[in-house]
């Protein structure tokens, strides 16, 4: 009996572990931020999102803990009637540069890709329903290794969610799984880029249920 109720405990524990990542949770602000995370935020933008607009539709920064950062950003030229889809990647990490003996020069590796109207609505449709899901979670999570990911989309002024390396099956993890989908499909050697039928369903499937 006791091997049942362990079991069962374990399981209602990875459970609530999965449903506490269905959810964004809010990023975090000047005011909880120490010195060093402070710095190396500015550092962020000052190298990584060197370029970018500053309205993007929507934006994403990956900050892993072993890694080279990357951002991906949805731009909407309305001079030009384009939409794009841009990655910024550095040559090397950010954070680990800070403590080398003779830190390297960080080059920036840019891919630039134009978007159909419709591809591009439904993406920021996606990170829209997303970021409506930000709530504080019932018990905070710590960890030393992982994936940061921050999220900001524009809608009436700029919302932003976070999450740190969310299980695949839940819904933040599909969430990061079709992000990670997207840069690898910027990446292919095309001057513009389409979602495929099957990202295109799994996109409108995730879209329902963060709805």
């Amino acid at each position: 009996m006791s091997k049942l109720i362990a079991f069962t405990s374990l399981l209602l524990f990875l459970f609530q572990g999965v449903k506490a990542q269905d959810h964004l949770e809010p990023s975090t602000s000047l005011f909880g931020l120490y010195d060093f995370e402070y710095e190396y935020e500015s550092q962020i933008r000052d190298t990584l999102l060197k370029g970018l607009s500053d309205s993007p539709e929507v934006q994403i920064v990956i900050t892993p803990s072993f890694g080279k950062e990357i951002v991906l950003q949805l731009e909407n030229d309305r001079t030009n009637q384009a939409f794009r889809l841009i990655t910024q990647t550095g040559s090397h990490s950010i954070w680990y540069n800070n403590y080398e003996d003779n830190p390297k020069e960080i080059k920036i590796k840019r891919i630039e890709k134009e978007l159909s109207e419709e591809d591009f609505k439904l993406i920021k449709d996606l990170y829209k329903s997303a970021i409506m899901t930000v709530r504080y979670p019932d018990e905070n999570i710590m960890g030393l290794d992982g994936t940061t990911y921050q999220f900001a989309v524009s809608d009436y002024g700029i919302k932003t969610g976070q999450t740190w390396s969310p299980n695949e099956e839940s819904r933040m993890g599909r969430l990061v799984d079709i992000t990670h989908k997207l840069i690898e499909l910027s990446e292919k050697r095309r001057r513009s880029m389409q979602l495929s039928s099957e990202l295109i369903s799994e996109i409108n499937k995730l879209i329902i249920e963060l709805q």
